[in-house]
């Protein structure tokens, strides 16, 4: 009986951990979808604001970005929360249609209301599969017995009262909060397939009913639901599979390195499977930079190690900047020049403690923790790269000095010692000054000899 207290226990910190993790992972993909979303805005139409009205919403929401992922967040993990704990089932088991528990009770609202509740409906088909399977599995890691779909937390409806939560505080007319909701459900909503089957898969892989097969995405046509043709409107948008295809690649570069691999002919088989075309040639150039990266015998492995964590980064940025690589000057390219004259430089001197590599290793880590790099960020980093190297030298030559002095000293004092010692050894007086003059001028002659 012991044993099985104790198993029961293993496993329930097991799914306690799954739980998290599944939190952790969906708040990081939801928000790079919404940073996907607010960039792929500036092309968006589809709503009913004139094109001024839309610009000047779109520059709102890029300027408030952070705010509104950071409110998103928050929330997501609150429903988490919620639903590891329990609180608030019975409340959303009475009515899980209630849009004005939000909140959105005025007479202002109704519009507001009536596109959120359309969105809801609109979707509850498509994903109900997903809907009850992330359920269950994430009632099977807690072990909680009895729960609602609305409890969800990743449910559209749920997802859809975050969204008004993260715009809630930018104090906007009711017309620019519906046509906010319109690109949510345009560029958000419709792209929850490739995620929604990541979280499933995640947990299914960890254990979570086994039995369960994984869930199925129920595409919508004129006639109805179809699984054999694929709807228009149902294919995600391809800016946020890129995103989540990066991801894998992304979380390779959060990890210790201890060995380097060239990513882009995976990244380009990856991106030809899924119809992401348009990359080709930026991948085959980085392919081709980092392959004489990877080739240079003079540039030392850890160094190597340390420039493969920054290949998707690279390749995000060269696809956010139009003739980003074609620049000679461009902060990436110099960033990596830089980085490898000086450590091919070094290594060629026989002077490996004078590398980078640490300041190299460390600063990847603090990018790949944020999740993305500005372009500026390259140039930062090579200014804190070239500043370390130097000041490591510097410190490294001054410990040489200090140690060399230290190894001299007993022979600067035996040299002394034989210099005073016939004085001492006749008995005579030694002038005090004399002796002292003696000793410096020892000293002065020892150190000028060894260069010090």
């Amino acid at each position: 009986m012991a044993v099985s207290k104790k198993q029961q226990k293993a496993d329930s910190i097991s799914g306690q951990d799954v739980f998290a993790e599944i939190a952790s992972l969906s708040k990081k993909h939801t928000t790079e979808m919404l940073q996907g979303m607010i960039e792929s805005g500036a092309n968006y139409h589809s709503w009913s604001l004139s094109d001024k009205d839309g610009a000047r919403l779109i520059k709102l929401i890029k300027h408030k970005q952070r705010i509104i992922c950071s409110s998103f967040t928050f929330q997501l993990n609150k429903q988490f929360s919620e639903f590891k704990s329990g609180h608030g089932s019975a409340e959303a088991a009475k009515d899980t249609r209630d849009w004005k528990r939000l909140g959105l009770s005025s007479a202002a609202a109704a519009g507001e209301i009536t596109e959120l509740q359309d969105i809801t409906s609109r979707y509850a088909e498509a994903f109900k599969e997903f809907d009850r399977a992330i359920l269950k599995r994430l009632q099977a890691c807690i072990k909680r017995s009895r729960a609602s779909i609305y409890e969800n937390p990743l449910q559209v409806k749920r997802l859809c009262e975050t969204f008004q939560y993260a715009i809630d505080g930018l104090n906007l007319e009711v017309n620019y909060k519906i046509a906010l909701y319109q690109l949510f459900a345009d560029r958000f909503i419709e792209a929850l397939g490739p995620f929604y089957r990541r979280i499933d898969q995640k947990l299914l892989n960890c254990g979570m009913l086994k039995d369960i097969p994984p869930a199925r995405i129920h595409l919508r046509n004129i006639e109805g639901l179809s699984e054999s043709a694929t709807v228009a409107s149902m294919i995600p948008d391809q800016t946020i599979t890129q995103l989540m295809l990066l991801q894998d690649f992304k979380e390779k570069s959060r990890q210790p390195a201890s060995q380097y691999k060239n990513l882009f002919p995976e990244l380009k088989q990856r991106f030809n499977q899924s119809g992401i075309v348009q990359h080709a040639k930026q991948i085959d150039q980085l392919n081709l930079i980092f392959k004489l990266i990877f080739e240079d015998e003079d540039l030392p492995s850890p160094i190597k190690q340390q420039l493969a964590r920054l290949q998707i980064y690279v390749f995000i940025t060269a696809t956010q900047e139009d003739g980003f690589l074609r620049r000679s000057s461009n902060p990436a390219r110099r960033l990596l020049d830089g980085i490898i004259n000086n450590e091919v430089q070094i290594a060629r001197g026989g002077n490996s403690e004078f590398s980078g590599v640490r300041f190299i290793r460390e600063h990847i880590d603090k990018l790949a923790s944020r999740g993305f790099i500005t372009v500026d960020s390259y140039s930062e980093m090579l200014d804190g790269y070239l500043a370390y190297v130097k000041e490591n030298e510097a410190s490294i030559r001054k410990a040489r000095r200090i140690e060399a002095t230290q190894k001299v000293l007993p022979v600067i004092k035996t040299r002394l010692n034989e210099i005073t010692q016939p004085y001492e050894d006749s008995r005579l007086p030694v002038n005090p000054v004399l002796k002292s003059l003696v000793t410096a001028n020892g000293s002065n002659r020892a150190t000028a000899r060894h260069g010090f």
